[in-house]
């Protein structure tokens, strides 16, 4: 008796969740409800297939967790615990990955009737007070009720597996206080009401209102109607019990020749063995011993398959459970090892950009003290000839100069010229080039480089380069908000066709990339300015 509305509970689960739901004409909804409410206790194969094909079509999480609850319930009415269950521990951990509260405390609930019908009582304990705590954070009001309603007969359930019929019925009250719905009720709502009745009369039949028990059950039907549901066959063998304890074997023998057409139309083992058992009773009060042993030993070979095929569920979860964590384990370990390496390679490239970074400064010092050298040396020169001894390179271009014959006059013509265009700052020009400034101080190419490499001592293009970079150094010293211009606009006010061309001709000139002189640049006005 203890097991007698397992299923039927079972099926309630996701009822109570989607009482609350507006389906707003969306056609999953309407599919879904249709398949949850009917279409499972009527065509168990035709619900399997609607149900594989909402979970194909399912766009959102929360359809997804719809889908696999509706198989979990289908596979459960077709006796495949194992699949049913895999479904559900599919459900809660999308919810619980979304966190989706109200799809939380559903799907710890079913997993908590699923492992009480198991026998494993700890286990489907523990989901329940998950079922609770998911509930209570939740924020749909409504919804939140209706799974007040659905914990509270799972409760119900727990104390009527221990037999204490008074525990069970103060947990049917607390189910009947949360239920307030009134005026034109779905099925749903009607189905939750007659459930709650159900769960009542059956508490009142033990604990002995025998009364109480046959009008709490006439409403339940009453409240059905012509509903075609699993809980109807369920009632009917509560009231064949009822009417056994009166002693009413015509009352009893017409319940069970309704319950009859549920056994043959599906497979319910929970439901043929209860049945079986209220027959045994049945016949052994109307003196036929043989028929009453007849259904008792049927009744106790569902019994004793339904343990076997529970103790294979269980134990086949138990290998599942460590195999999971075993693979959760090492994804775990493989995280652990991932996120190490990831710290690691951080270290290392946060401590290449600090020596990096003190390079940098180091080289910006330098390149400060060299300045001001060459400041004190101009100072103190009066010729246009560099008092630092030259380089290998610069000797060469010296040696190369005086291979060409040129006139001390035309030479001097030249040079002036070359100086003009210097004042000019042709060389900030980005059309500039050899044959250009030999054009503008009237002479050929091979003249215009000798006075270049003689009087500055380098080639025509390092000579562009070098005075670029120096000048653009030069305008952001006596103009420091050109720091806050763009580094392609720096390049482009000093000359260069492309951002990269700059950098590189900046760092290869002074050592630094140009964003770490404007970097050091601004950061020591910051600090003369603030002293």
């Amino acid at each position: 008796m203890k097991k007698v509305l397992i299923i039927c509970f079972f099926l309630l689960f996701c009822q109570y969740y989607t009482f609350g739901q507006e389906t707003k004409g969306d056609e999953f909804d309407k599919r879904y409800i249709e398949v949850n409410v009917s279409l499972v206790a009527t065509n168990v194969v035709e619900a399997e297939r609607v149900a594989d094909s909402l979970l194909a079509v399912a766009s959102s999480d929360e359809q997804k967790i719809k889908s696999y609850m509706l198989l979990a319930k289908i596979y459960e009415n077709k006796g495949d615990m194992s699949k049913s269950i895999k479904s559900a521990i599919k459900a809660n951990s999308l919810a619980e990955m979304t966190l989706n509260y109200s799809w939380q405390a559903v799907t710890s609930g079913l997993l908590s009737t699923t492992f009480r019908r198991l026998g494993l009582m700890k286990v489907s304990e523990r989901y329940l007070v998950q079922a609770e705590k998911a509930n209570e954070k939740q924020s749909d009001k409504e919804r939140q009720v209706l799974t007040r309603i659905n914990i509270a007969h799972e409760w119900y359930f727990h104390a009527v597996a221990e037999n204490d019929y008074h525990k069970a019925k103060k947990y049917v009250l607390q189910a009947a206080s949360n239920i307030k719905m009134e005026g034109n009720e779905d099925k749903r709502a009607l189905l939750i009401k007659a459930t709650n009745d159900q769960l009542n009369a059956i508490c009142e039949l033990h604990i002995g209102d025998i009364n109480n028990t046959d009008s709490l059950l006439e409403a339940s039907l009453k409240k059905l109607g012509g509903m075609e549901t699993n809980l109807k066959p369920y009632i009917y063998r509560i009231m064949a019990e009822s009417a056994l304890a009166k002693k009413d074997l015509e009352k009893a023998n017409q319940c069970l020749n309704l319950i009859d057409p549920y056994l043959k139309e599906k497979n319910v083992e929970e439901l043929e063995m209860l049945t079986y058992e209220t027959k045994a009773v049945y016949y052994k009060m109307r003196g036929d011993f043989s028929l009453s042993n007849d259904y008792t030993a049927k009744a106790i070979h569902i019994k004793d398959n339904s343990i076997k095929i529970a103790q294979q569920i269980s134990d086949g979860l138990i290998d599942e459970i460590g195999t999971d964590k075993e693979i959760y384990e090492n994804r775990y370990m493989m995280a652990i090892v991932g996120l190490v390496l990831v710290v690691l390679c951080f270290i290392i490239f946060s401590g290449y950009l600090i020596l990096l970074k003190r390079h940098y400064k180091k080289r910006y010092h330098q390149l400060r003290e060299r300045d001001v050298k060459d400041q004190a040396l101009d100072a103190g020169s009066s010729s246009v000839s560099h008092p630092i001894a030259l380089s290998k390179r610069e000797i060469e271009l010296k040696k190369e100069a005086k291979e060409i014959n040129i006139s001390k006059e035309t030479e001097d013509r030249l040079y002036q010229g070359f100086l003009f265009e210097e004042r000019d700052l042709f060389f900030i020009d980005k059309t500039t080039s050899l044959a250009k400034l030999a054009s503008s101080i009237g002479t050929n190419q091979r003249y215009a480089s000798y006075i270049v490499q003689k009087y500055r001592s380098m080639d025509f293009y390092t000579y562009l380069q070098t005075n670029r970079i120096n000048y653009i150094i030069g305008r952001i010293k006596s103009d420091p908000t050109l720091l806050d211009f763009k580094l392609a606009h720096l390049a482009e006010m000093c000359g260069f066709s492309s951002l990269s061309t700059f950098s590189t001709a900046f760092k290869n000139q002074t050592g630094l990339p140009p964003s770490a002189f404007v970097h050091f640049t601004k950061k020591e006005l910051e600090e003369s300015g603030g002293q």
